[in-house]
């Protein structure tokens, strides 16, 4: 039998152990698809994690180390609430173009980063090579690292080389050596000659060629015109030429595919929550610039202008503030 004083402990105890249980299962579990570790979407998103919830203690927010490509398939099967892609990726999973085989209609947009990415084709001077035509009408067999697959960094390349009709099929055919490096991996053989060739797609100046600079001349190869406008225009992207000073000038009038980073979530997710967690990225900004000096050009007014149709919850903090109608 109990006692007045075990009952009222016993009810206590439970309310508290009720109490506990409605906070965890009111807890937001928000996954979020990355990039590779130590690279910028990875600590970038580790940044705009801190952000979120730093204004939202009911969101627990963890990352999956992942790539442009797969993020946009992450998002799309709701592995992941939120990734950070590129707008091409963006562009063409809305389209439904391959690798995609239909319209990508779960992922939504919610910030426009506004940082661009630019295509590196890089060679060493000491493979004697001058441009993309002498791989292409001598059938050199290079040794080249392509990047792992999954990310833009191997995709958008392969789609120059496959404008050149040297895929990587072809220049297999052709006696070349193709390795699917890491970046840290890729330094080290440009540097030590085991690779001639190397392809990037990312931020500029990359500090994998400053690094590689430092040891090693090397020389940007530049796109024809045409080849480059079929990319463009087929996948989503822009051209643009090299900072002038880029690169201690090496890079000055090269012409490459740019695209821009986003960060997408599902198109199911509430609009509260849209709101909520774009409200806390714009907001926090100059915090996630401090972690990613290269995400320091977003802005309110461009940050809405994203490839992926806007979630409705992103719209709305847009309206509210002014930037967008």
């Amino acid at each position: 039998m109990h006692t007045k004083f075990g009952t009222v402990a016993l009810t206590l105890l439970l309310s508290l152990v009720t109490s506990a249980s409605a906070l965890a299962a009111d807890k937001i579990e928000i996954n979020a698809a990355a990039g590779n570790q130590g690279g910028v979407f990875y600590v970038g998103m580790g940044a705009v994690g801190n952000a979120i919830m730093k204004d939202n203690p009911d969101i627990d927010y963890s990352m999956f180390p992942s790539a442009g490509l797969t993020n946009v398939i992450r998002v799309q099967n709701n592995q992941s609430q939120i990734g950070v892609i590129q707008s091409n990726n963006g562009y063409m999973a809305v389209k439904g173009i391959a690798p995609f085989k239909k319209p990508q209609t779960n992922i939504a947009g919610l910030v426009n980063m506004n940082t661009r990415a630019h295509t590196h084709i890089v060679v060493s001077e000491a493979s004697g090579i001058k441009s993309m035509e002498e791989i292409r009408d001598k059938k050199l067999p290079i040794r080249i690292n392509i990047n792992p697959t999954g990310g833009n960094n191997e995709m958008v390349p392969r789609l120059i080389f496959e404008a050149y009709g040297i895929g990587w099929k072809q220049l297999r055919e052709n006696g070349a050596k193709l390795f699917p490096l890491s970046i840290p991996d890729s330094i080290d053989m440009m540097k030590d000659g085991r690779i001639d060739v190397d392809v990037y797609h990312g931020e500029e100046p990359a500090y994998k060629y400053t690094d590689i600079m430092s040891t090693v001349d090397i020389r940007f190869l530049d796109v024809d015109p045409a080849v480059v406008q079929k990319v463009a225009d087929d996948y989503g992207m822009t051209i643009t030429e090299f900072s002038p000073e880029a690169y201690n000038g090496k890079a000055k009038g090269i012409r490459g595919l740019t695209s821009h980073t986003e960060i997408i979530v599902n198109a199911g997710m509430s609009e509260d929550l849209a709101y909520r967690l774009t409200k806390s990225i714009i907001e926090h900004r100059e915090d996630i610039a401090t972690a990613v000096p290269l995400w320091s050009t977003m802005t309110p007014e461009v940050a809405c202008q994203t490839t992926v149709p806007l979630h409705p919850g992103a719209a709305k903090y847009y309206r509210e503030i002014g930037v967008l109608k």
